[in-house]
């Protein structure tokens, strides 16, 4: 009676664990919608001339379509209120460009990486431009503080570049290009999609060598969800396999657009001279409706 008993336990609780690993997609099927976290980044989600734009807005558009429901995609502050989101289960999916981390994987599981970003060191044009990872150590670098750029050089420092040190730019507000383009530092690391829209801004920056190690990007889905998890693998496997997935990063790189030297010159001249007057405005704007002050700037 005993063994009967812990039997028909055990396949309880199996039969539990199957119903609360599939909850979650079934959740969003019943609702009708698929809740997604993300940033306000021209590499993620903004609005554009034509509406809703970016290359994660484009992803999930795309997932939500294939599980037949509605897509809810809004945008906050950084990346610990993305994280707050997915914990309270207010959102699904963390989409923004997103690399795996140890205070990620308190609150979500990584989904398979669908791109590999190379990190650029870029250095002012007047300047001397930097060849290798040793030059680094005894430079002034600039990185956001907290990013992924910030653990990559944290790695860097533990293996190969034993005296490497930062400066540490505010997190999420400030660029550290801009501290290139400024004399603030003598180099930045900033992503290669990141630097694809911000180098017309910055014409005198240039990239100077890429580090060894990409940096990989994936969805974050919430820890609760294995059977999401799995299904946003497999979206983003076919995806690859069918190119779709190449073709979208392509034409949602800055490099699609123009880029004229002289052009850029004319426009940082502009900044430079207008720009300073309204910068504390569009700063506090931004911070009120979570959103990058610069994107506010660049729609004012």
């Amino acid at each position: 009676m005993r063994t009967l008993t812990l039997a028909t336990a055990g396949v309880l609780l199996l039969t539990g664990c199957a119903r609360h690993a599939s909850s979650a997609l079934e959740e969003i099927r019943a609702r009708g919608e698929l809740r997604v976290v993300t940033l306000n980044l021209p590499t993620c989600y903004y609005l554009g001339a034509q509406g809703t734009e970016g290359l994660e807005y484009q992803l999930a558009s795309r997932f939500a379509a294939q599980l037949g429901v509605r897509l809810t995609m809004y945008p906050v502050a950084n990346e610990k209120a993305m994280q707050e989101a997915l914990a309270q289960s207010r959102a699904d999916i963390a989409a923004a460009s997103l690399s795996d981390s140890s205070d990620w994987q308190r609150v979500a599981s990584a989904a398979v990486a669908y791109a590999n970003i190379p990190q650029l060191v870029v250095y002012q044009r007047s300047g001397t431009r930097p060849r290798d990872t040793l030059q680094l150590e005894s430079a002034r670098l600039a990185v956001r503080a907290g990013s992924p750029q910030e653990r990559i050089l944290e790695k860097l420092r533990s293996t190969m570049a034993p005296t490497l040190q930062w400066v540490q730019t505010a997190p999420s507000t400030a660029d550290p290009v801009e501290d290139v383009d400024s004399g603030q530092a003598d180099y930045a690391i900033t992503d290669a999609r990141e630097f694809s829209f911000a180098h017309h801004l910055y014409p005198n920056v240039l990239v100077g060598f890429a580090l060894p190690d990409t940096r990989p990007v994936q969805w974050l889905v919430r820890k609760d969800a294995p059977a999401l998890l799995e299904s946003v693998d497999q979206f983003f496997g076919t995806l690859s396999r069918s190119g779709e997935l190449a073709q979208l990063l392509a034409e949602s790189s800055g490099d699609t657009r123009r880029f004229a030297y002289e052009e850029s010159r004319e426009f940082q001249g502009h900044v430079a001279d207008r720009l300073p007057r309204y910068r504390t405005w569009f700063e506090e704007a931004a911070v009120q409706a979570g959103l990058d002050w610069r994107l506010l700037a660049g729609t004012g």
